[in-house]
């Protein structure tokens, strides 16, 4: 997912360029993300509790696969319509930055909950944004970004496919939620 989210979050404004959308719907598409981020990582908490890590993954992977395949499907000078997907944008990223980080909370061994979330942060500011950026890049130079979306729609639901087979072969845990 942290490929995917690489290309929409440095790349998405050029799309929405070539769709015919001014700034003020580049901006408004940002106000709309984040008033659908705030309340879910405020629930975060209960969420987790409620759902727990996997089915936030899972949710914040449908959101996304959902969200760039609508993208692609906005015929140009109908820029407005993307502000329709916009609150998949606050759903993909609140879900999965909660789960991420409650994931790797519940991985990390006692003592090292900060190494471990500074590995995450690594693995998710580092090396899944240079390779979703440097292959989506090429992807939308060679075949534009239509393809590059729904390229990475198939690739975040094979890794979401991944991520639920492996998951079924580890013990449940509890969320590692503060007292």
């Amino acid at each position: 997912l942290t490929m995917g989210t690489a290309v929409v979050e440095n790349l998405i404004f050029l799309f929405f360029e070539k769709l015919g959308a001014s700034w003020t719907v580049c901006g408004l598409s940002v106000l709309v993300t984040v008033m659908f981020e705030v309340p879910i990582f405020h629930f975060a908490p209960d969420l987790l509790q409620l759902l727990g890590v996997s089915s936030l993954q899972h949710i914040a992977c449908l959101a996304y696969v959902t969200r760039v395949v609508g993208y692609t499907l906005i015929p140009s000078n109908h820029s407005y319509c993307v502000l329709f997907l916009e609150p998949l944008h606050g759903v993909t990223y609140a879900c999965y930055r909660t789960a991420s980080v409650e994931f790797v909370a519940q991985l990390s061994p006692d003592g090292f909950e900060a190494s471990g979330q500074g590995l995450l942060s690594t693995l998710k500011g580092c090396i899944g944004a240079f390779t979703g950026l440097s292959i989506g890049g090429y992807v939308e130079q060679q075949f534009g970004a239509r393809v590059m979306y729904r390229g990475l729609a198939v690739v975040v639901a094979l890794g979401t496919l991944v991520f639920d087979i492996a998951g079924r072969h580890k013990p449940p845990h509890q969320p590692h939620l503060p007292s």
